[in-house]
C-alpha cells in the first residue's frame, strides 16, 4: 500500500488566520529555543525566572513579581521554583517584611547560568536584529498587542 503525503485541508484557513500563525510560528519558535537551552538543561519559563532575578537590583525576587511580569498562573512559577531550586539555581529565604512571603536570589551556579543564557538569548536577538530594522520590529509589536487585545474580549 503506497501512502501519499498531502496537506490538510485546514492549512489554507490556518494560513488566512493571524491568530494561528501567531501559534503556529509560536510554536516552532518555542521548539528551537527549547533545544537551544536544553545545551544548559533548562526550560524556557526556567531560563526566563533565572535571567529575570539576574537583572533585578539587589539580585532577588518575590514569586508574585514573576507571575506578573510573565502572566504566569502561581502554581507554574512554584513549580520553576521548585526545579530551579533541584538544580541548585536558585534559592529561596523568607521575606524580611513579610514572614508570610518569600524571596528569591541565585546561587554562585545560577550566576553563571544566568549569564550564559543571557549571551545565548543576545544571540538570538542579534539574527533578529540583523533581519529586522527597528521600525519594523515596533510595528510588529503593536500588531500582536492588537491581536493579542482582540483575544481578552
Amino acid at each position: 500500500m503506497k501512502l501519499y503525503l498531502h496537506h490538510m485541508k485546514i492549512e489554507k484557513f490556518l494560513s488566512q488566520n493571524p491568530s494561528f500563525q501567531i501559534v503556529v510560528a509560536g510554536n516552532e519558535i518555542f521548539q528551537k529555543v527549547s533545544e537551544g537551552l536544553a545545551v544548559y538543561e533548562l526550560g524556557m519559563m526556567e531560563a526566563l525566572v533565572l535571567v529575570s532575578i539576574f537583572f533585578e537590583k539587589d539580585k532577588i525576587a518575590r514569586p508574585t513579581q514573576i507571575k506578573e511580569s510573565f502572566g504566569i498562573p502561581k502554581a507554574n512559577v512554584s513549580h520553576c521554583v521548585r526545579s530551579l531550586e533541584k538544580k541548585k539555581l536558585l534559592k529561596r529565604a523568607i521575606h524580611e517584611g513579610d514572614a508570610r512571603g518569600y524571596v528569591l536570589s541565585l546561587t554562585l551556579k545560577g550566576m553563571n547560568t544566568s549569564t550564559s543564557v543571557i549571551t545565548y538569548f543576545d544571540k538570538l536577538q542579534g539574527r533578529i536584529e540583523r533581519k529586522c530594522d527597528e521600525k519594523s520590529l515596533n510595528s510588529f509589536f503593536r500588531t500582536l498587542s492588537d491581536i493579542s487585545l482582540l483575544h481578552r474580549n
